[in-house]
C-alpha cells in the first residue's frame, strides 16, 4: 500500500517582505524603462555621450533593484543588504540632485520610494533568513 502525500506547506512571507519586494521591481522596472528612454536618442545623437553613461548607470541600478527584489521575496538576507546599500547609493546622489536647487519631481519621488524601501525592510529585518547554501551527504 502506498502512504498518503503529506501536502506541502509553503509559508508566505510576511507582508512588509512583499511590499519591500514589490518596491524593489517597481523602483528597478522604471529605471530600467528610464534607462532606455535615455539611451535611444542618446545612441541616435553622436554629441549626447554622457546621456549613454548615464543610461548605464540607470540600467545598472534597474537590474540591481530587480535581483535584490528577487532574493527579498525568497526573504534573502543578501537581497535585503543589496536593497539597503543601493537605496542609500542612489538617495544619495538623489539628495546632491535635490540640494543643487533644481525642483526635480523624479529624484523627490525616487528619494521617497528608496526611503519605504529602507524602512520597510529595517521593520520586517527578522522575518529575513540566511540562507544555508551546504548541501551535506
Amino acid at each position: 500500500m502506498s502512504t498518503p502525500e503529506q501536502p506541502l506547506t509553503a509559508t508566505r512571507p510576511p507582508t512588509g517582505i512583499l511590499v519591500a519586494s514589490t518596491l524593489c521591481w517597481i523602483w528597478g522596472i522604471l529605471c530600467t524603462l528610464s534607462a532606455v528612454a535615455l539611451g535611444i536618442p542618446a545612441v541616435a545623437e553622436p554629441t549626447l555621450r554622457a546621456g549613454i553613461v548615464v543610461a548605464i548607470v540607470l540600467l545598472l541600478c534597474g537590474v540591481v533593484y530587480c535581483f535584490a527584489g528577487f532574493l527579498i521575496r525568497r526573504r534573502s538576507v543578501v537581497g535585503g543588504w543589496i536593497a539597503i546599500i543601493s537605496a542609500g547609493l542612489l538617495s544619495t546622489l538623489e539628495l546632491l540632485g535635490l540640494a543643487s536647487g533644481t525642483r526635480n519631481l523624479g529624484a523627490a519621488a525616487g528619494l521617497g520610494i528608496n526611503i519605504a524601501i529602507v524602512t520597510v525592510l529595517l521593520l520586517n529585518w527578522r522575518s529575513l533568513r540566511v540562507t544555508d547554501t551546504h548541501v551535506g551527504a
